[in-house]
């Protein structure tokens, strides 16, 4: 992997509007729908974090048995861009080799693909793309820190996506869940 030590950040504190409550601690195949996403992550990072809401005591639970960090964003309300930064000021001492950024609801990223962005990473911001947009998982070095620290609302850091090296991912591997008829499926 072409990046030393990055920290994995998980972010886990939506609201879940759309799919009419925690989406997160759903069964999906057998399992909570987060724990995907936690789990791919742990395969690449050894350092974790997840940002997650006070209205997920079981996945917190969960996270912490794998070995996550846990840290409570009590306002969710104030978007993705708060939940970044939260986790950037806790992963900040030990993600000397950047942060790779991943959504609970997207569960059918691959661990081999997080490697792909760390190793197109490096010393740049990396982000995933189905060809047609770029979003998240994406690799942040530290060199960006400062910026992802600041970050408030619900755009989460897409203006740093904008000039990342995109990764290619099957679209299907990208889906994240946003309803509960996108389970079913």
């Amino acid at each position: 992997m072409g990046c030393a030590r990055p920290a994995g950040l998980l972010l886990a504190a939506g609201l879940g509007r759309r799919f009419g409550g925690n989406k997160l601690e759903a069964e999906f195949q057998g399992r909570m729908l987060g724990l995907y996403a936690a789990d791919a992550l742990a395969e690449i990072c050894t350092d974790r974090f997840a940002v997650c809401a006070l209205t997920s005591p079981d996945l917190i639970a969960a996270l912490e048995a794998r070995g996550y960090h846990i840290i409570l964003n009590p306002a969710p309300e104030k978007g993705m861009g708060h939940s970044i930064a939260l986790g950037i000021a806790a992963a900040r001492a030990v993600a000397l080799g950047g942060v790779l950024i991943t959504l609970a609801d997207m569960p059918f990223v691959p661990a081999a693909h997080l490697a792909k962005l760390c190793d197109q990473g490096k010393e740049q911001v990396a982000c995933s793309t189905d060809g047609a947009v770029r979003l998240s998982p994406a690799f942040f070095p530290p060199t960006r820190f400062g910026q992802l620290a600041s970050l408030s609302g619900d755009t989460g850091a897409r203006k740093l996506l904008a000039e990342a090296i995109a990764v290619h991912a099957d679209a299907a591997l990208l889906a994240d869940i946003d309803r509960p008829e996108q389970l079913l499926r």
